[in-house]
């Protein structure tokens, strides 16, 4: 999965950077979830999530969330939040701010978009993560 890292302001609510994660997901819409990232080097708060349309999604595609932690226990956007009809046309964009509070994806935890379907129709999808780390060094991947 491609993605890419840039480099954010300094947070005035924390003394780490503040950074963002990018990324797209292209599996089958009837495929398995996929992990968009992982804590890898630390603990990191993660702040907002952005789900963009890249292409239409196709009927085949029935529902979608995005979860975090240990086997998806915390959803961050619930399948209520991302009908299909939201990402049906490319351009068109889902969003959660979870505020200076955020979510704590624990090192090693991931975010997983699900999603079901009832064909193999590729996903046109793009993510955007804005995360804070909660020690120096610490990213998503």
């Amino acid at each position: 999965m491609p993605y890419t890292e840039i480099e954010g302001a300094e947070s005035a609510a924390h003394d780490t950077l503040s950074r963002t994660l990018a990324g797209t997901d292209t599996a089958a819409a009837n495929g398995a979830n996929t992990t968009i990232a992982t804590a890898a080097t630390a603990d990191c708060l993660i702040n907002g999530i952005i789900i963009y349309a890249d292409g239409a999604q196709t009927g085949d595609l029935t529902e979608l969330a995005v979860k975090a932690g240990p086997g998806g226990v915390q959803t961050l956007i619930p399948v209520a939040n991302l009908p299909q009809a939201d990402l049906d046309t490319d351009g068109k964009a889902v969003s959660v701010d979870l505020g200076p509070t955020g979510y704590l994806l624990i090192v090693g935890e991931t975010i997983v978009i699900e999603h079901t379907g009832t064909d193999v129709t590729p996903l046109s999808l793009k993510f955007v993560i804005s995360y804070s780390p909660v020690s120096a060094g610490g990213n998503l991947a």
